[in-house]
């Protein structure tokens, strides 16, 4: 993928083929009065986009946990007895 390329808004109107055209090298930026307010990218941009979404979110994950075994490693954590694992089971109480 390329940088993106801003486009006017009134280029859709004018001429949309040439628009979707550029969306083959990048996204497309669109512009109304020289402030961006719309992307228009090609399907297959969107599908890589939206599967980094799912693979930042598994990364997120991944670091989280790391971070709380950190924590526990440092000694920063409580040994639940008996008694108190019982006592968070137990919703009632």
């Amino acid at each position: 993928m390329i940088f993106p390329e801003y486009t006017p808004v009134s280029q859709i109107q004018k001429n949309y083929g040439s628009v979707l055209k550029k969306t083959e090298l990048g996204p497309v930026i669109l512009a109304h009065y020289s402030k961006p307010v719309a992307v228009i990218m090609s399907a297959s941009d969107y599908e890589r986009f939206a599967g980094m979404e799912v693979e930042l979110k598994r990364l997120q994950r991944i670091v989280k946990a790391d971070r709380d075994f950190a924590e526990m490693r440092q000694g920063k954590y409580t040994l639940l007895t008996d008694e108190l694992a019982a006592n968070n089971a137990d919703p009632s109480q």
